[in-house]
């Protein structure tokens, strides 16, 4: 459906109406930073536009090396630069997508490029369903079922029998991740790889949208994997506010305290490995170096001082947004975003 979608609204001009919508969205729903996966490098001055910081996650997949080779040539020219010997990865990431859509050859790429100690790594959508673990326990499921029907190669030549992170880690792969999102069927040891400075990001919404499972983020989160959260953007979200994205998460883990969903949607995004967005994010401390921070005013019609009824409140709305100190919303100058039929951002 995304394909057929973006077939329909390939031009530029639907393209970057559609992405001012998502960051003024975004905005509106007191985000101030964006880790973004994107197929190209058109979002950072959107992003940029709307005084929202940004690191992207370069998007380079494909099963064949022919559908590979123009992906990754693509990435060198954008993002990658070589400084005596070392390559580095300008504000940016690689995102492989998942582990199903990445063949033998972009797997070889991925091992053999020198990361720079100061280089973000890869960041994959891992174990966002059972069907995607079918695929390498057993070679069975939906996923492999899809392949077959279009007539595409699986992405091994033998059925690894072992789970999709378990396969990444035999494929040397798993070492250089350092945001993994959904990781929905996770075993707890899987997932216990995902403390700082990695990341395991939750999507409440596009876990609605699909109706699966609850995932044990109280469990994991308190035996230390940095859980963030996130969106999986509108192709299978209803929202891209943050405000909303808390709430539907206290709704949904009623184990879980205010404060840490908070600290989950602020603060464990700042200990991420080497995403430099300038300065200290999330983290409201004496002594950092920048005297600057993000600021979100709330305004609610709940009368006490019991956040956890504030932030569940359906009308507590975001009324201002400060980045780095600057103004960047103030509810009664900024509309609400009016939606495109889109799926870009």
């Amino acid at each position: 459906a995304i394909i057929a979608s973006r077939m329909e609204q390939s031009d530029a001009t639907t393209r970057r109406m559609a992405m001012e919508e998502g960051a003024r969205e975004l905005l509106t729903g007191g985000c101030t930073a964006v880790i973004d996966c994107t197929t190209d490098d058109s979002s950072y001055a959107i992003l940029e536009d709307h005084g929202l910081n940004y690191f992207l996650y370069f998007e380079v997949l494909g099963l064949t090396a022919e559908r590979a080779q123009s992906a990754w040539a693509n990435l060198w020219q954008k993002f990658v630069t070589v400084e005596e010997g070392e390559q580095w990865l300008l504000l940016a990431g690689i995102n492989p997508h998942a582990p199903y859509s990445v063949g033998p050859w972009l797997r070889q790429q991925l091992r053999d490029f020198r990361w720079h100690p100061g280089t973000a790594r890869l960041a994959w959508h891992l174990a966002e369903t059972a069907d995607e673990n079918a695929l390498f326990l057993t070679g069975t499921g939906s996923i492999a079922d899809f392949f077959k029907s279009a007539n595409m190669p699986l992405p091994f030549d033998a059925v690894p029998g072992k789970t999709a992170a378990g396969y990444l880690e035999d494929e040397g792969l798993l070492r250089l991740c350092d945001i993994a999102f959904h990781g929905n069927v996770l075993t707890d040891e899987e997932a216990g790889f995902f403390k700082a400075p990695r990341a395991l990001v939750h999507c409440p919404s596009t876990h609605r949208w699909f109706s699966r499972p609850p995932v044990p983020l109280s469990k994991w989160l308190r035996s230390g994997v940095n859980i963030c959260l996130g969106t999986d953007s509108l192709a299978s979200s209803d929202t891209l506010s943050m405000l909303e994205v808390v709430r539907m998460t206290l709704e949904d883990h009623p184990e879980l305290t205010a404060d840490e969903v908070l600290q989950m949607a602020c603060r464990n995004p700042a200990e991420i490995r080497n995403i430099d967005m300038d300065y200290n994010y999330g983290k409201l401390e004496p002594d950092l170096d920048e005297p600057y921070a993000d600021f979100i005013a709330l305004q609610s019609p709940v009368r006490d001082n019991d956040l956890l009824s504030v932030l569940r409140c359906p009308d507590t709305t975001v009324e201002q947004v400060w980045i780095y100190g600057i103004e960047r919303l103030r509810r009664e100058n900024v509309p609400r975003p009016q939606r495109t039929k889109s799926l870009y951002l």
